[in-house]
């Protein structure tokens, strides 16, 4: 919208010590929406995991955007992505790239484990709810299982991968989940840097 202002302040961290690693990213915005409608909007992402002795990698992480309780008229709560990269963080099946108004929370466990020097396996659970829902309704969006088996020679690298969608209770317009339907996806894919 023409009377759309937005300003988004943030930090970025990642730091490895010993077998322990974090990366950890906030953004706070705030502006207005319309016309007597301010932004106050959050985000926050967190990911910590441990490299064991064979190399194997597990990890725990948790993404939230803040939503729109809807109770006051005059603030919007609901975070904008700008720039949507959520493939990296919110599954592989990508469910949830865009904004919607009730934000969202995303907790998952990772596993990645490098079989030799050209083979890596990767496994991930996400559990998806919403984060600001009416009184009556349901916030669970589902979960979600990726597993993938990736090849790297030099350049080269190929990414087959399997993910299953078990949906939950919420009914979000635009989301697939509010159909209440499971999926399942399988891809293969092929990347060359030069």
């Amino acid at each position: 919208a023409s009377d759309f202002s937005l300003m988004t302040l943030g930090m970025y961290r990642k730091h490895a010590f010993g077998a322990m690693d974090y990366e950890f990213m906030g953004a706070y915005q705030m502006g207005s929406y319309v016309a007597d409608v301010d932004v106050a909007a959050m985000m926050i992402f967190g990911e910590f995991g441990y490299t064991l002795a064979n190399n194997a990698r597990v990890a725990f992480l948790m993404d939230y955007t803040s939503g729109d309780d809807a109770t006051d008229a005059t603030e919007f709560g609901g975070f904008n992505n700008l720039f949507y990269t959520g493939h990296k963080f919110r599954g592989a099946m990508d469910y949830f790239v865009g904004d919607n108004d009730e934000g969202l929370m995303d907790m998952a466990f990772k596993f990645n484990y490098p079989v030799n020097d050209a083979w890596g396996l990767s496994a991930a659970a996400h559990m998806f709810t919403l984060v600001e829902v009416a009184e009556d309704a349901e916030d669970p969006l589902g979960n979600e299982l990726d597993f993938a088996a990736t090849y790297t020679d030099g350049a080269f690298k190929w990414t087959n991968g399997l993910s299953m969608f078990m949906a939950g209770d919420a009914d979000v317009p635009g989301y697939s989940s509010s159909t209440g339907d499971n999926s399942m996806w399988f891809y293969s894919q092929f990347t060359a840097g030069f």
